[in-house]
């Protein structure tokens, strides 16, 4: 699945913390200007590392590789130079929520960074975070939708990929669903669950009637099934949709 959905926003500046000293022995400006100098001292130091983080480097590499696979050499260099750059703005992002552990923002670019470098599971640990806090922040939930689905665990994202188009009509999203069907109904060929890889290549051909790879995929599962009359048909369906492709 594509990672067109994918985001890199910026972090929100830290709220300052309130200090509440009691000790009657102090001067109450005293007390007043430690608070005043140890909530800028968060806010700085928190600002500068999620700074840090955003090198421009980064965001100029991701996007890149976003839109690229590494075929070649210069691609294959490009890619060496963004996985160093990831590297770093994972680093920081780390430490600023160490110092802001309930900041949404340096979550997101944190899930963005890790989905991006393809560590999914760490990058569906943040989605998840976020979603506890903002359940209704749909490019979140897409998100998540693609990185479930690049698990392969397809039943999961195409219940997250419905639930995403009730809320929203996104091209992407019904392409991504199509291919999690596609996709679950060859899985289900492979565990010998014809009747059901059958129901999951209808649901996708019922989304998307051109659909080559899903009458292929019914051709294979009616073919282990032992109805040849119905494989064949749904070959020649494929082939007639698609034929220069070799099935």
């Amino acid at each position: 699945p594509s990672l067109d959905n994918a985001y890199f926003t910026s972090v929100a500046m830290p709220t300052r913390v309130n200090s509440n000293i009691s000790n009657p022995c102090h001067n109450p400006l005293y007390d007043f200007w430690i608070s005043g100098a140890l909530s800028l001292l968060i806010v700085l130091t928190t600002n500068a590392i999620t700074m840090m983080a955003k090198r421009e480097e980064t965001l100029k590499y991701g996007f890149k590789m976003l839109s690229r696979d590494s075929s070649d050499k210069n691609e294959q260099n490009d890619y060496a130079q963004f996985n160093a750059s990831s590297e770093y703005a994972i680093t920081n992002y780390e430490a600023a929520l160490k110092l802001k552990s309930d900041d949404i923002e340096i979550k997101k670019d944190l899930a963005t960074c890790y989905h991006t470098k393809k560590f999914y599971i760490t990058a569906l640990k943040y989605y998840d975070e976020i979603l506890a806090v903002q359940p209704d922040n749909l490019d979140v939930k897409i998100n998540k939708a693609i990185a479930i689905h690049a698990l392969e665990q397809n039943e999961n994202a195409i219940a997250l990929y419905q639930e995403i188009l009730t809320q929203k009509n996104v091209p992407s999203i019904k392409s991504n669903l199509i291919n999690a069907y596609v996709s679950q109904g060859h899985k289900e060929i492979s565990s010998s669950n014809y009747t059901k890889a059958l129901e999951y290549f209808k649901r996708a051909i019922a989304q998307e009637a051109t659909n080559d790879y899903a009458y292929y995929g019914m051709a294979k599962a009616y073919r282990k099934m032992g109805n040849n009359e119905k494989a064949g048909e749904m070959y020649e369906k494929a082939i007639a949709l698609n034929p220069e492709k070799t099935l």
